[in-house]
């Protein structure tokens, strides 16, 4: 069985505004992952981290998962529209970091006999 899709945020300690971007077909299955390496002072690791979605019903939120400094979510589109996830990750030195997804769920063509896609939870840690 393959892989779900992924995009992975890798997080700038001096490029903090860029927005990551995806676009899926409802229904589908997809990873959310962040990678702080780059942005952590060395030798802190992520204490928390926080997967929020602005629309529940458009990106389905599932297992959160957490390393050392990577963190992503398991996640399924849902109702066609755009909507934002925000990641908020603390480190062990004190520091927060957030980083804002930008998903864009289609669903042309509507076939019937497809199941209806179910609401999400705002907001998983781990």
């Amino acid at each position: 069985m393959s892989e779900p899709r992924a995009i992975t945020a890798v997080v700038s300690r001096f490029q903090r505004t860029r927005v990551w971007r995806g676009q899926f077909v409802r229904g589908e299955s997809f990873q959310l992952g962040i990678n702080l390496n780059g942005a952590l002072a060395d030798g802190a690791t992520i204490d928390t981290i926080i997967f929020r979605v602005l629309n529940p019903n458009s990106i389905i939120l599932g297992a959160a998962t957490l390393d050392d400094r990577t963190a992503s979510v398991t996640c399924t589109a849902g109702v066609a529209c755009g909507s934002i996830v925000k990641v908020q990750a603390t480190a062990s030195d004190g520091a927060v970091f957030n980083q804002m997804y930008w998903i864009q769920v289609e669903d042309l063509p509507y076939f019937q006999n497809e199941t209806p896609p179910t609401i999400g939870p705002y907001s998983v840690s781990a």
